[in-house]
């Protein structure tokens, strides 16, 4: 084939591609969303799957809390533009599964608690909290608010002043102070303070940041993952 024509053909192609309109993110939203209610929520348990096939050789096939944080998040901006009637509440309607009112305060487990009775994890919860914080804003639904706050007493019994402060990775481990459960505990702590104006989220917010600048920010540039203690 002449070289010329392909070349030709080819540009023709890029053109042609150029001219089409832009992705239909609505379309591509619905898609995603029925998807995720077809193929991994469970009707007949009331669960959300961990993996689409069913033949998966994890016992635990139904899903984390992790995976979740993002489905709930999602769900806020879903609701922020207008594209459900309330699907942020629909998620958080699933995830009472996985509430455990153990003291010395509320939060979430990492896995379902009716199946089995895991760690909790201080990033988990705040991403949960984020996304319901985010969605009060938009609604002013006093029950996100409180659901908010609730996951943020929480995070704070993470706290303590080994290793110049921060919070702990996760629940009864004394040994790692992590970016990951520090970081978001600090968008948590300012979003509740924009939401309250109580100057105790802002003093919390300035004191994980300060940490984390101080304590886990590297040479190179970037953060390190955690502190070891002692």
């Amino acid at each position: 084939m002449n070289k010329a024509f392909v070349t030709i053909f080819l540009v023709s192609l890029l053109f042609k591609g150029m001219a089409q309109p832009k992705r239909d993110y609505r379309e591509r939203i619905d898609l995603l969303h029925q998807n995720i209610e077809k193929y991994f929520f469970d009707e007949g348990k009331g669960f959300y799957r961990e993996f689409d096939q069913r033949d998966s050789n994890d016992k635990k096939t139904h899903s984390y809390l992790w995976p979740l944080c993002g489905l709930i998040q999602a769900a806020a901006e879903t609701d922020a533009a207008d594209l459900t009637a309330n699907y942020t509440g629909l998620v958080l309607q699933r995830l009472k599964p996985y509430y455990d009112v153990t003291p010395p305060a509320p939060g979430y487990n990492s896995y379902l608690l009716p199946l089995a009775k895991e760690e909790r994890f201080y990033d988990d919860n705040q991403w949960v909290g984020i996304a319901c914080i985010d969605a009060y804003a938009r609604s002013k639904d006093e029950r996100l608010l409180q659901e908010a706050v609730g996951i943020y007493r929480f995070m704070m019994t993470g706290f303590d002043t080994a290793g110049g402060g921060g919070l702990y990775w996760k629940e009864g481990d004394l040994t790692t102070k992590n970016t990951c459960s520090n970081g978001p505990g600090v968008v948590l702590a300012l979003k509740l303070y924009r939401a309250t104006r109580e100057k105790a989220y802002l003093d919390t917010g300035l004191l994980l940041y300060n940490w984390v600048i101080n304590t886990l920010s590297a040479p190179e540039g970037v953060f390190y993952d955690h502190l070891l203690l002692p």
